[in-house]
């Protein structure tokens, strides 16, 4: 993909975003907005998700759970779910729990699962750590705490 290609793609979200009446929520930026953000001399521009967030998945996971315990739910880990009905329901070896709603979230797992094989492709995403450094953080200017994606789209 190139770059033109890759701004072009930025397009689509902005207008997707307009068409279903939402325009503040994509919003594009140009290479100057991009450089006062985060002076990199390979941003020609950007789009700024008004309601994007970077979200640790273990803390979210572990939030979460914190929270539903503090509240007197009731959590079954590691109990084998057999059958998932479309009503949000589950059956287990030790029996049937409802629910008005399920979420399916077992990541690469979901390829066993009867009739999921061949629905999804099973792929990463990546990301850079690093001990923290501040003093470069402050000389690019990258102190809004933004995430920075290139946006591209697996190709199968």
């Amino acid at each position: 993909m190139t770059l033109s290609a890759s701004l072009a793609a930025l397009d689509d979200a902005i207008d997707a975003a307009a068409a279903l009446g939402e325009p503040d929520q994509v919003s594009s930026l140009s290479a100057d907005e991009v450089q006062a953000r985060c002076a990199s001399p390979l941003f020609l521009g950007g789009a700024l998700y008004r309601l994007n967030a970077t979200v640790h998945p273990a803390r979210l996971a572990l939030g979460i759970r914190a929270r539903l315990l503090e509240r007197g739910v009731r959590i079954h880990e590691r109990t084998e779910v057999t059958r998932l009905e479309r009503d949000g329901s589950v059956e287990t070896r030790a029996g049937r729990v409802g629910a008005s709603a399920a979420v399916l979230a077992v990541n690469s797992a979901a390829a066993s699962f009867p009739g999921y094989r061949l629905s999804l492709a099973v792929a990463s995403s990546h990301i850079v750590l690093t001990e923290p450094v501040p003093e470069v953080l402050e000389e690019l200017g990258w102190t809004g705490g933004e995430a920075i994606v290139d946006s591209r789209t697996l190709v199968h």
